[in-house]
């Protein structure tokens, strides 16, 4: 069964909570399993998606240059609780007013989507360096995982407003390289999880099976009911 594009990020997703649960065994078979190496596997899961999005949307001969100023005033509603709880919080690294909220509004004024990548990645490193005192004030890390993933999202599709001329064949083909380096890392945990789990836990073993993730993935989608489209 040969694993379509949508197949590799859904089994990357299945992957990437599976090793989230898993830390503590994956990081005594390997130190490469550690925390930045999660952080960089979502990452690309993201960034996957986003393509993903994007492809579509030129294939459909949208705007991206709109979907760009939509998704980053989508940003507004993530920041205001969160420099309450940052206001809140107790011993930050950082002062309040060098957090980086402020220049990131200033940046979505402006419209300038490169200087708010920038601006964006203070944020995100700020708050990093301060989840525990935020999340003490009631900040989710749910809430963290969406803020990361606009971020990548308005990033992919501001690098993609110089694609919407080109052909549909060389966007698609760019698209594949990445989405087939995201199946090369999930095969990598893949193939760790399997030698973890292989004489110890067989319903672990499972999880961590190619083949057996993308047919309960076709099997779930050809039994999900059909959903009518939101007018």
């Amino acid at each position: 069964m040969t694993p379509r594009r949508e197949d590799k990020i859904f089994i990357a997703e299945i992957t990437f909570e599976n090793l989230k649960t898993d830390k503590v065994p994956f990081l005594d078979f390997s130190p490469t399993y550690d925390d930045t190496f999660i952080d960089w596997f979502e990452e690309r899961i993201s960034e996957a998606r986003a393509l993903v999005l994007v492809e579509t949307m030129i294939g459909e001969g949208k705007n991206i240059t709109k979907a760009v100023y939509k998704s980053m005033k989508e940003l507004r509603p993530m920041l205001l609780p969160l420099e309450g709880y940052v206001k809140r919080a107790v011993d930050l690294t950082v002062p309040v007013e060098n957090f980086g909220i402020k220049a990131v509004r200033d940046k979505i004024d402006s419209k300038d989507a490169e200087g708010l990548d920038l601006k964006l990645a203070i944020v995100v490193t700020n708050i990093n360096n301060n989840l525990t005192a935020l999340t003490d004030k009631g900040y989710k890390a749910a809430d963290f995982i969406i803020f990361k993933d606009q971020r990548i999202k308005i990033r992919t599709l501001n690098l993609s407003q110089k694609l919407q001329d080109e052909d549909q064949a060389v966007i698609v083909a760019a698209n594949n390289v990445i989405l087939d380096a995201l199946d090369v890392a999930t095969r990598d945990i893949l193939d760790a999880g399997k030698r973890i789990f292989k004489y110890t836990n067989e319903a672990k073993l499972h999880e961590y099976t190619y083949d057996r993730l993308l047919k309960r993935i076709r099997h779930d989608n050809n039994s999900a009911p059909d959903v009518p489209p939101v007018e």
